[in-house]
């Protein structure tokens, strides 16, 4: 059996509840706005949904240039080619990487992560069906 005091209680916390589902965004905005106030840090999503956009965009680019997909490479952060993929991105975005205020080396870092995440994924490319013809059906 139920404990009348559980009972007694149960819709009294319904009626909590109600409330705080509308205070919890409102808490999380000021907890943001103080983060802010204090260490001067913003967050903005936008701006690195943006980035990634590009980043990834890049980084598929080059791998889909190469002739190999660049499987099989390791490819560090501080290599020369990364650094040529992250000068260009800086160059064709310099507003979004501003406004997060990332380094060319943090540009770098997170080109090698997608060029990383591109290798081990499976490649893009269309497959290649010049002279494919039908397997011909047996026992029918």
């Amino acid at each position: 059996m139920s404990d009348p005091a559980t009972v007694a209680v149960a819709p009294l916390i319904l009626d909590i509840a109600q409330y705080a589902v509308l205070l919890i965004p409102v808490a999380v905005a000021w907890l943001a706005r103080e983060q802010a106030k204090y260490t001067g840090i913003v967050f903005k999503q936008s701006a690195l949904d943006e980035f990634d956009r590009v980043a990834k965009a890049k980084a598929g680019a080059a791998i889909l240039a190469s002739k190999d997909n660049l499987a099989g490479l390791a490819i560090p952060a501080g290599s020369p080619f990364v650094a040529g993929l992250a000068n260009e991105l800086i160059a064709e975005a310099p507003s979004v990487v501003a406004a997060l205020g990332l380094s060319p080396t943090e540009v770098a870092a997170r080109i090698a992560g997608h060029l990383g995440d591109g290798q081990a994924a499976p490649s893009e490319r269309a497959p290649d069906t010049v002279g494919f013809t039908k397997p011909a059906t047996v026992g029918r």
